[in-house]
């Protein structure tokens, strides 16, 4: 018997806080496999609870030639590998638009810049009695933004 791991294309997608809300980070890899960790946890402080912590990583390749682990919902198959299998048939056509939508404004920070400003163009055009500041329109539009986008 002979195990093979099939090297997988993918994105990961890592979210760092930065100085003004957070910042994304999308990197394009091969997808290697699963791996787990599991170690024990000892309380250091009084009145902690100690006992044994299991998480799940994947190992990925990235085009830098860095190899490095992540998170589950941090990685996204670039493959079909669902469309060998016989799924009921659903119309995903908007999700996959939304996934879509979402993926490239968080790869083009330009395009990402534009459609925000784009929702505060509007704002600033339809409300006419309530005077706001930029700041707070463009803290209004990130929000409608993130909602768009599924953040």
């Amino acid at each position: 018997m002979q195990i093979e791991y099939e090297l997988r294309p993918c994105r990961v997608t890592i979210r760092e806080r930065a100085l003004h809300g957070s910042k994304v980070n999308v990197y394009e890899g091969l997808f290697h496999r699963w791996i787990s960790e599991q170690w024990t946890y000892s309380p250091v402080m009084q009145g902690q609870v100690g006992g044994q912590v299991q998480s799940t990583y994947g190992i990925v390749e990235l085009r830098t030639g860095e190899v490095k682990m992540f998170s589950p919902n941090q990685i996204q198959f670039l493959d079909n590998k669902h469309a060998k299998y016989a799924f009921p048939k659903t119309d995903h056509t908007v999700r996959q638009a939304v996934n879509t939508l979402r993926t490239e404004l968080l790869k083009h920070e330009d395009l990402y810049d534009a459609f925000l400003a784009s929702i505060d163009s509007a704002i600033r055009d339809t409300v006419i009695e309530i005077h706001l500041s930029r700041l707070d329109r463009l803290i209004i539009s990130t929000e409608i933004l993130k909602r768009i986008i599924g953040e």
